[in-house]
């Protein structure tokens, strides 16, 4: 969803470098190069890996900004939170951040567009910082 709203408006592609899509553990891994050790001992749907994520999404592209999100919008199994999402925020030259977000059993259509809402927050407040370091 995120990828389709920065490249669906005219003129506005230019901005959007390139996306992963990486719904599963292992091709967070394959396609991240995030270690098996990482999702592992963490889970995939954790703040450790959405930052991961946010960093070598960063690291593989051309982009200044990059962003993270995993979580879980729909039913999920009984020791997971349904509605937890975490979005990792990463661009040049500053820390990368994360935002742990509990969107409840909401289904997972608007877990999916809160957690858009959330990351174009993210992406918002990070450009802003990087636009002030460079009028610095």
């Amino acid at each position: 969803m995120l990828a389709a709203l920065l490249t669906d408006v005219e003129g506005c592609g230019h901005v959007f470098d390139r996306g992963f899509v990486t719904y599963e553990a292992q091709a967070k891994c394959d396609l991240l190069g995030l270690s098996r050790e990482l999702v592992d001992r963490n889970a995939a749907v954790t703040e450790q890996v959405a930052l991961a994520m946010a960093e070598a999404a960063l690291a593989r592209s051309q982009a200044d900004l990059a962003v993270g999100i995993t979580g879980f919008a729909g039913k999920c199994a009984d020791d997971q939170e349904e509605g937890l999402v975490f979005i990792g925020c990463a661009a040049n030259g500053l820390p990368t951040v994360a935002r742990e977000c509990h969107f409840g059993a909401a289904g997972r259509d608007v877990v999916r567009r809160e957690a858009l809402h959330a990351a174009f927050e993210m992406m918002d407040e990070m450009l802003r910082a990087l636009i002030g370091q460079r009028n610095d």
